[in-house]
């Protein structure tokens, strides 16, 4: 996908007014860390239904919205500057808020914090609320594509008219209202896909609250089932990739055009191609019902790909090695790491990049789940070309105390050639602290202190 608008810039934009630390960068005293400190602990004392995500030149448009919900007793926490203590503030108020206004504007665009904090929101399984005086179609072509994919599928309020601000401003609370009404349905094994009629699929979802927002006005109903296979393939029950490639380009090329350009449509047959249909040469029919559902709408497809892609681009967004609050998503991951997140950290263990899969590596360690098939995953990523994914899985696996991985990790400890990898393995055997892991230390231990004996003796012949 590459970096998103942003990451590049070496300025920080202006300082917000409103809620901001006090510390800007460079070095600060001791009384200045403390101040921050207290300011920050201060904030997290307290409870927030809405975090509101904008950049520093928004902050008329943040303030006004800021003040209506508070106006109608919703708690709200914004603070636009971009410091690194302001963004991990919050980020951590995010995970524990209810809901996020993202305002969405030009500079939100190349704002790399802004659009974090939305993929955050997402992940963690919040509804997401845009707000701005442009229209959606004039803001969201400036965004690259996984952000325009997020952006399409939120509900949206346009303040364009200044003389219409209060009243329109009336509804956006009444829509912010509506959304945090709504009961709390925590992502499952089983959950419905993304068009509302549509029935459930086998695939967890990352995000229930934005299907919960999504409307079936654009639904197109054209028989009992008008799907994309029927339509291209009427008489097949397999295909080649490259044939059913070429017939989802044709297909859909008015979503396509829409969003993508001729750079990110590789990104998207990636992902087609192995993120919903597992790699697979042959695409069967039964495959692709499993992953469409049995929606009348003739689009059900698409949706279902659409969000998938979603998911994708913003679980790469938070655990990326330049987002801002990639940190507090991983100390948070007990929180929200629902099946589905979990699912996805998974798939970045093959990442290729190696700072992602390291990193995705340690937020398994800290969800809690003691899955077989994650503590397989993990013991494969032991012999990883990296040393900094070795050494993340040796660390992951010792915070699971996965038994299973002791011999592994001990092959690792004694065979190792990086110290740092070494070191990691024997600290993951001591925090297990079992009787297995505690032979292998001992073991290796005598098998060390004989040999140093050895060395020392024949230094001395």
């Amino acid at each position: 996908m590459g970096n998103k608008g942003g990451r590049e810039h070496g300025a920080a934009p202006p300082q917000a007014a409103h809620e901001q630390p006090k510390n800007r960068g460079g070095s600060r005293g001791k009384a200045e860390d403390k101040a921050s400190d207290a300011e920050a602990a201060a904030v997290l004392a307290k409870s927030y239904d809405v975090v509101i995500s904008s950049t520093p030149a928004d902050t008329e448009m943040s303030d006004f919205i800021k003040s209506r919900l508070e106006s109608a007793s919703i708690p709200c926490y914004c603070n636009s500057s971009e410091s690194e203590d302001a963004t991990k503030l919050v980020g951590k108020v995010l995970v524990d808020a209810k809901l996020l206004v993202f305002v969405v504007s030009d500079p939100a665009a190349s704002s790399s914090v802004c659009q974090d904090q939305v993929s955050l929101a997402y992940i963690s399984n919040k509804p997401i609320v845009a707000a701005s005086v442009k229209s959606k179609e004039d803001l969201i072509k400036g965004f690259q594509v996984g952000m325009r994919l997020t952006l399409q599928g939120l509900a949206w309020t346009t303040f364009a008219n200044a003389e219409e601000r209060e009243t329109v401003g009336r509804g956006f609370v009444q829509l912010v209202q509506e959304n945090l009404s709504k009961p709390v349905h925590e992502t499952a094994d089983v959950v419905l896909t993304t068009s509302l009629t549509s029935a459930p699929t086998k695939k967890a979802r990352i995000n229930t609250k934005l299907r919960q927002q999504t409307t079936v006005r654009d639904e197109q109903h054209e028989g009992p089932l008008n799907t994309f296979w029927d339509r291209n393939f009427p008489t097949d029950d397999e295909v080649p990739w490259f044939k059913f490639q070429q017939a989802f380009l044709t297909d859909y090329e008015a979503q396509l055009s829409g969003l993508f350009n001729e750079d990110n449509i590789p990104w998207l047959l990636d992902m087609l191609k192995n993120d919903v249909f597992d790699g697979a040469d042959k695409i069967t029919k039964g495959k692709f019902m499993e992953v469409r559902g049995e929606s009348p709408d003739k689009n059900a497809f698409w949706r279902s790909v659409s969000q998938t892609a979603v998911e994708k681009f913003n679980m790469q967004e938070v655990f990326n090695m330049k987002s801002s609050v990639r940190l507090t998503a991983i100390e948070k991951l007990a929180k929200f790491g629902s099946p589905a997140v979990i699912d996805a950290l998974r798939t970045l263990l093959t990442d290729e990049d190696p700072n992602v899969r390291a990193v995705a590596a340690i937020s398994l360690g800290r969800t809690g789940s003691t899955d077989e098939r994650i503590v397989d995953e993990l013991i494969n990523l032991l012999s990883d070309k990296d040393r900094i994914v070795r050494q993340s899985a040796c660390l992951s696996l010792g915070s699971m105390k996965a038994e299973k991985a002791i011999p592994h990790i001990g092959h690792v400890w004694r065979n190792d050639f990086i110290s740092v990898v070494r070191n990691a393995a024997r600290s993951a055997l001591e925090t297990m602290d079992t009787e297995a892991s505690g032979k292998v230390l001992r073991v290796t231990k005598i098998l060390e202190d004989e040999i140093a004996t050895l060395e020392t003796k024949h230094a001395n012949v």
